[in-house]
């Protein structure tokens, strides 16, 4: 297996300016005879089947509407039957990858998925109107679905890659993290590391502090994912606090409130390294930074 091409592209599935589509294209390539790979991720690239095994993170909530040529379209609602009002609120997204971004791609604020013939013909019956009816869902719930499959395929790249880039890097003077803490961190957040070390020994500021953005609220994620605690840190359409929100609900799990005032002190810079064209950013400020976060992590995992 080419370490190499492994390593491209687990740095390319950290950015945001790459398809995902295009990503699990050129994987497919690396590992066309890689049995894990397929079954992980043949149906995202092709779609599903209706009738096939489909992933939980693929169902997604909307609400259904028929079409009105006096009104428009209008919520079909079961006001006094609540099980088949949550029961046609949700819905599986079988659509390949491409399918999904191109569908995101309109920009809408409101996205629409076809309902098969069929179910279209049975709530015309139901509702006593011969028209067309439609899925409505928030373009939050397809973002998602690509980020859940995006952090999958990270995960898998991240144990597929063979390169000892840590363990090469402790010799440095310019390491952080050291190996002990990295050892009992998750998979993804050890590869965030390995990129930050390899930015910080070359004295890249802006991507160093770049990629301890990205640890920051994700080390949190992973901390509530294993302790089986996930939903605490959700809000009610089901997405992931932002970065101050997480902190605030990991505070009390902090064994000193000074780890909480570093990180806090500290995130307006991070933050900033959105701002790179503009902001300019000392070798010593991401030393800072990630010694405060080197502490955070220590102390939640």
């Amino acid at each position: 297996m080419d370490s190499k091409k492994i390593q491209q592209l687990k740095n390319e599935t950290s950015k945001s300016d790459i398809k995902l589509s295009e990503l699990l294209n050129r994987s497919k390539i690396l590992f066309a005879k890689d049995k894990e790979f397929l079954k992980l991720f043949d149906k995202e690239i092709k779609g599903y089947s209706v009738d096939g095994d489909i992933p939980e993170y693929r169902n997604i909530r909307g609400e259904l509407k028929g079409w009105n040529p006096y009104q428009g379209w209008i919520p079909c609602l079961f006001t006094n039957d609540p099980k088949t009002q949550e029961l046609i609120s949700n819905r599986k997204v079988i659509q390949s990858i491409s399918e999904l971004e191109k569908l995101l791609s309109t920009q809408s604020k409101e996205l629409t998925m076809e309902i098969p013939a069929g179910a279209n013909n049975n709530f015309s019956e139901i509702f006593g109107m011969d028209t067309k009816f439609c899925f409505f869902i928030n373009p939050i719930s397809i973002e998602s679905v690509i980020i859940n499959v995006k952090n999958r395929l990270f995960d898998f790249l991240i144990k597929k890659d063979t390169l000892p880039e840590i363990a090469v890097l402790e010799s440095n003077d310019n390491v952080i993290f050291p190996k002990e803490l990295i050892n009992k961190l998750p998979l993804d957040i050890q590869s965030l590391i390995d990129d930050f070390h390899f930015n910080y020994s070359n004295d890249k500021a802006n991507p160093s502090i770049f990629i301890l953005r990205r640890i920051l609220p994700l080390s949190i994620i992973r901390k509530y994912q294993k302790d089986n605690k996930e939903n605490e840190i959700k809000d009610s359409n089901g997405d992931h606090f932002e970065t101050r929100g997480l902190l605030g609900k990991i505070q009390n799990n902090l064994s000193n409130t000074r780890i909480y005032k570093d990180i806090i002190s500290h995130k307006q810079l991070i933050d900033g390294s959105q701002h790179i064209y503009t902001l300019n950013i000392q070798m010593p400020d991401v030393k800072n930074c990630a010694i405060s976060l080197r502490i955070f992590l220590d102390d939640i995992f």
